[in-house]
């Protein structure tokens, strides 16, 4: 099988807080990067949106699948691993896990590449001539040959599974949806700890390639939604651009929301137990249309505590001023060093909402323009400071539809055919 140039549009036909109750949040989706943060920056542990192994991936305001921003993999040094991800557990998981990318190459490797990887585990590869290989620990399992061509958004997934006996783990690999190299017959020596974008992963001595990497996502099989491959979708962020329902002890929404965080510069402040939320830019604002389907929305953080001791909170959004809230995970910061959505591994996000929670019902534009987000403070001894808080929103593009087809007037019948611009019909 191979897979011909497509054009990713064509795929899209086929992805606070007043009196009410609290509702928890669906974990199937465990992370999501647009790099709509605009930083690929990794300050030790403190990173703001994935920690990235190598200098030289750069963010990119030109080449995007979707929002401002995608991570550019270019000026790759010999032996240099240039991969972004992030760690679902510290444990280590034997999945299942399903990961997205979306690519865009300008300059393909002059030989075969790394450009998805994970604990040496697992790997897909691009060369010079296009071609895409998986393979595991054990060696190659599949072959795409020619798929990948310059200038083209394709969206690139995986599949990995040790939760099977030995000889029986799953690795797939998928090209706009549809797999081109997998087996469930591996057998895998580790979990996974990581999953890695980016390229010359397996320590390649390469300098020629220039490609980008947008709309990363990945998935368990928890839950009843996202459970599976994340399939179509593009990410935007929403940033905080009035009050909301309650405020936090000090400071103002202008104090959270910059892109990309600027941490000590200017925050918010609570000193009690108490939630501090916010009204946000309209959907159109940052680049969304009326008729986009909303996948999910998701709450992020970047905070630290005022000193080394542990206080908790945990994110909030509601889909109205006074409305039920959703509450996501409560967790916990002990020391004044910036983190996004966790004191510590893994920081994916908290609060992931797939609907509505007034009414139960998809999430739409109209609600992300009466949305109130945020977060609510369960352990303020000590003091927690907020330098950012956005909502992170995964949607699918729908076409534009065609207009109404014409009508029969003007057209001349004969003999029960009708003639209409040089066409004949029966």
């Amino acid at each position: 099988m191979t897979i011909k140039k497509i054009n990713i549009l064509t795929t899209m036909f086929l992805v606070l807080f007043g009196v009410g109750i609290s509702q928890t949040a669906e974990a199937a989706r465990l992370w999501s990067a647009g790099w709509e943060l605009g930083s690929t920056a990794d300050t030790g542990t403190s990173y703001i949106e994935a920690r990235v192994n190598g200098s030289q991936m750069t963010i990119d305001t030109t080449i995007v699948h979707s929002g401002t921003y995608s991570a550019k993999v270019t000026g790759m040094s010999s032996g240099v691993k240039q991969l972004s991800g992030i760690i679902p557990s510290t444990a280590g998981t034997n999945g299942p896990l399903y990961a997205r990318g979306y690519l865009n190459i300008t300059t393909l490797p002059s030989a075969e590449n790394t450009i998805i990887e994970g604990d040496g585990l697992y790997r897909i590869t691009l060369d010079a001539s296009g071609d895409l290989r998986l393979y595991d620990e054990d060696g190659q399992i599949g072959l795409e040959s020619s798929a990948l061509s310059t200038g083209v958004w394709y969206r690139v997934e995986y599949l990995i599974d040790r939760t099977a006996a030995a000889g029986s783990h799953v690795v797939r690999a998928y090209i706009n949806g549809v797999e081109f190299a997998g087996s469930a017959t591996r057998n895998l020596s580790s979990g996974f700890f990581t999953l890695n974008w980016g390229g010359n992963g397996n320590g390649e001595a390469q300098t020629q390639g220039v490609w980008y990497w947008d709309d990363l996502a990945v998935n368990d099989s928890s839950g009843s939604v996202q459970n599976g491959l994340p399939g179509v979708g593009s990410i935007r962020v929403m940033r905080p651009n009035a009050a909301g329902d309650a405020a936090a002890t000090a400071g103002l929404f202008s104090d959270i929301d910059e892109i990309t965080p600027n941490d000590a510069t200017d925050f918010i402040q609570v000193d009690t137990a108490i939630p501090a939320n916010y009204n946000f830019e309209s959907w159109a604002n940052v680049g969304g249309v009326s008729n986009d389907r909303i996948t999910l929305v998701q709450v992020g953080l970047r905070h630290r505590a005022e000193s080394a001791a542990s206080a908790a909170f945990e994110p909030q959004i509601k889909s109205q001023s006074g409305g039920t809230t959703q509450t996501g995970t409560n967790y916990t910061h002990n020391d004044v060093t910036w983190h996004t959505n966790f004191d510590e591994i893994p920081r994916g996000y908290k609060l992931t909402s797939y609907t509505d929670p007034q009414a139960g019902g998809a999430w739409t534009p109209a609600l992300l323009d009466t949305m109130i987000a945020g977060v609510n403070v369960t352990d303020a001894d000590p003091d927690v400071h907020f330098s950012s808080i956005w909502a992170l929103v995964e949607y699918v593009e729908i076409p534009t539809p065609i207009s109404a087809p014409p009508t029969t007037a003007g057209l001349r019948f004969f003999g029960g055919l009708r003639f209409f611009g040089g066409l004949i019909f029966r």
